[in-house]
């Protein structure tokens, strides 16, 4: 799944439209914030994305679909990257004390800096073993998780 079948002329079109969901998105997840208790909005981000993530795992697996649905899960990656990043750090931001973000930010950078590598490395072989529908079910298994155990926080 890529954007190969839009062609190379449309490319600026695509980043372009890359920018606005962007832009779109980070005005109403701050608008959101602003709006509401802050258990209740980690709660809707979660589920606005286990969401996304469940519309494009059938949507993806339809052939006459495939040419939109890749442009816009292009998007969507966009997007799933500012809200997962922004809630992690929103998150740790939360519970831990000053002193304890200036302890640990150095071993968190480097992880994910880690991570991103080895992610480079190890989805390719993946996606031979799994199809890539099926990674959209795993990262819906994983925020799912995430939102069970941050239900079991006090978040005031």
């Amino acid at each position: 799944m890529g954007l190969q079948e839009w062609g190379a002329e449309n490319l600026p079109y695509i980043y372009l439209g890359s920018l606005f969901t962007t832009l779109i998105y980070s005005f109403s997840f701050g608008e959101l914030n602003r709006r509401i208790q802050l258990r209740t909005f980690f709660a809707v981000i979660s589920i606005f994305l286990i969401g996304t993530n469940l519309v494009f795992y059938p949507v993806i697996q339809i052939p006459e679909y495939k040419k939109y649905a890749s442009l816009f899960f292009y998007w969507f990656t966009s997007i799933f990257s500012i809200a997962s990043i922004t809630l992690f750090w929103s998150i740790f931001n939360l519970f831990s004390t000053k002193e304890e973000i200036k302890r640990y930010i150095g071993f968190i950078a480097a992880s994910g800096t880690v991570g991103a590598v080895a992610s480079s490395f190890l989805v390719p072989g993946l996606v031979q073993l799994i199809p890539v529908h099926f990674i959209l079910l795993i990262a819906v298994a994983c925020f799912l998780i995430a939102q069970i155990l941050l239900g079991r926080l006090a978040i005031e």
